[in-house]
C-alpha cells in the first residue's frame, strides 16, 4: 500500500505473490524498495510513473539480483503497480480507462525500450497506437455493453473425477464460456481420457485448451502432444522451461498446426522479445504480477501486436482475474483493437476479497467502472489472514 499525506486519503493498492515460504522472500524483497518509494513526491510520480518505474528496475544494487527478472522484479512490479492504481484513484478512472485515454505520445512515454529496440522501435510503437487511435470511442461503448471474452480453467484441475471434469466442463458451456482450459501432464492415459471426456460434454464448437505446467522435455513434449492431436486442441500452454525459447519453437515445428502459448512464467519483456523472433509461439499469456508491472506488460502487449501475436491473459491466481483484465480491456481499446480472437483466463475463486471484484456475465468480463486498479483487498481479508497472526491460521488447543 502506497500511502500519501493527500487530505483526501488517496493511496495504492498493489499485490505480488508465490506460495507458502516463498512469500517470506517477496515481502522481504518489497521492503528493500522502501527507500526508493517513501519520501517521493506524488505528482511527480503520477505525472511520470515511466521514470518511476525505471528508477525502480535500475537501483544498481537491487539490479544486480536479476537484472529485471525473479523475485525483485516482481516486487517492483508490485509496487509499480500500486503506483498506477493510484494514479488511476487520482484520476477518478479505471485503469483500463486511464490508459485508453492516453495518448499514443504519452504511452510511449511509459516504456523502457532497452534491449528490445531490434523488434520493437519507439517509432513502430507510436504507429501502432496511432492507428488504433481513430477506433477507440467506438471500442470503448462496445467494451461497455459487451464485456471482454473470457475462458475458464475451473473445470479443468488435475485431482477432480472424472464425473466432476464433466459437470463443470458442461456447466461452463451453459454459462456462456467459448473455451474452457484442462490441466495435463502427468499421465498420457489419464489425459487421453480427460481429453475425450471434456470434448464430449462441451461438443465440437467449443474451444478446448491443455496446459502441462512446464512438465516436459522438448522431446517429451512432442511425443506426448502427437497423442493429443485428435481433440483439435486451441492451444497447448506451457509444454516446457518458461525460459526455454528455442525448446518451444522447436515444439511448435514438430506439433503443427497445434498451437504453443507460454508466458505467465515470462520474466521480462526480453524473453517474450525472443520468442516473438524465433517464431516459437503461436500465441501467449500475460501476468500482472510477473513482470515490471502495467508498463512493461504494456510494451508486451505492443511487441504481440507487431508481430501478430494474440493474447490470452493469465488469471489463475489471488486476485489476478481483478488486474489483468484491465490490461486485456487497455489492448483493445489503444493496443490491438481486438478481442475476438483472444480472451481474459477466469477462475472462480478469492474473488470475495476484493474491494472491487471481476464480474462475469454471460462468459464475458464486464468493463470495471470503479477507480483504480481492482487490487484493493478487504480489510477484513487482510486482517484474517495475515500471516502468521491473523485468526485464519490460528489453531485450537483441541485441533493441535
Amino acid at each position: 500500500m502506497l500511502h500519501t499525506d493527500d487530505v483526501r486519503g488517496l493511496c495504492g493498492h498493489g499485490f505480488v505473490f508465490t506460495i507458502g515460504r516463498g512469500n517470506d522472500v517477496q515481502t522481504s524483497a518489497i521492503a528493500a524498495l522502501h527507500h526508493l518509494v517513501v519520501g517521493r513526491n506524488v505528482r511527480d510520480v503520477l505525472t511520470d510513473l515511466g521514470a518511476f518505474a525505471r528508477s525502480l528496475t535500475n537501483d544498481s544494487q537491487l539490479r544486480w539480483l536479476g537484472p529485471e527478472k525473479g523475485v525483485i522484479h516482481m516486487a517492483i512490479g508490485a509496487v509499480v503497480n500500486a503506483a498506477w492504481d493510484m494514479a488511476a484513484r487520482y484520476a477518478g478512472k479505471p485503469l483500463w480507462r486511464l490508459i485508453a485515454d492516453m495518448s499514443p505520445e504519452q504511452i510511449v512515454d511509459l516504456i523502457d525500450f532497452r534491449y528490445i529496440s531490434d523488434a520493437l522501435t519507439p517509432t513502430e510503437a507510436l504507429a501502432i497506437l496511432r492507428a488504433a487511435a481513430g477506433g477507440r470511442p467506438e471500442r470503448i461503448a462496445t467494451l461497455i455493453s459487451r464485456g471482454y471474452p473470457a475462458y475458464t480453467t475451473s473445470p479443468g484441475w488435475l485431482g477432480y473425477p472424472d464425473g466432476k471434469l464433466a459437470r463443470l466442463a458442461s456447466q461452463a458451456v451453459d454459462d456462456g464460456f467459448r473455451t474452457i482450459k484442462i490441466k495435463v501432464g502427468l499421465n498420457i492415459e489419464d489425459d487421453l481420457r480427460r481429453c475425450q471426456i471434456a470434448r464430449q460434454a462441451i461438443g465440437p464448437n467449443v474451444a478446448l485448451a491443455v496446459d502441462a505446467n512446464q512438465r516436459w522435455d522438448v522431446g517429451a513434449a512432442i511425443a506426448w502432444l502427437k497423442q493429443l492431436a485428435s481433440f483439435d486442441l486451441a492451444w497447448v500452454e506451457e509444454p516446457t522451461s518458461p525460459d526455454d525459447i528455442l525448446g518451444h519453437a522447436s515444439i511448435r515445428r514438430a506439433v503443427s498446426p497445434i498451437p504453443i502459448s507460454t508466458g505467465e512464467h515470462t520474466q521480462n519483456r526480453v524473453i517474450f522479445k525472443q520468442l516473438f523472433q524465433a517464431q516459437a509461439v503461436d500465441l501467449i499469456q500475460i501476468d500482472a504480477a510477473r513482470v515490471g508491472g502495467v508498463n512493461e506488460n504494456l510494451v508486451i502487449l505492443l511487441m504481440a501486436a507487431k508481430f501478430g501475436i494474440p493474447v490470452f491473459l493469465h488469471a489463475g491466481g489471488v486476485g489476478l482475474c481483478e488486474l489483468v483484465q484491465h490490461l486485456a480491456m487497455a489492448d483493445y481499446v489503444a493496443i490491438s483493437g481486438s478481442m475476438e480472437d483472444r480472451a481474459i483466463e477466469f477462475v472462480d475463486h478469492l474473488h470475495e476479497h476484493f474491494v472491487d471484484p471481476a464480474r462475469i456475465s454471460g462468459g464475458r468480463y464486464l468493463a470495471p467502472a470503479t477507480a483504480g486498479f481492482s487490487a484493493q483487498m478487504r480489510p477484513g481479508s487482510l486482517e484474517r489472514y495475515q500471516f502468521p497472526n491473523g485468526a485464519a491460521w490460528q489453531t485450537s488447543s483441541a485441533d493441535a
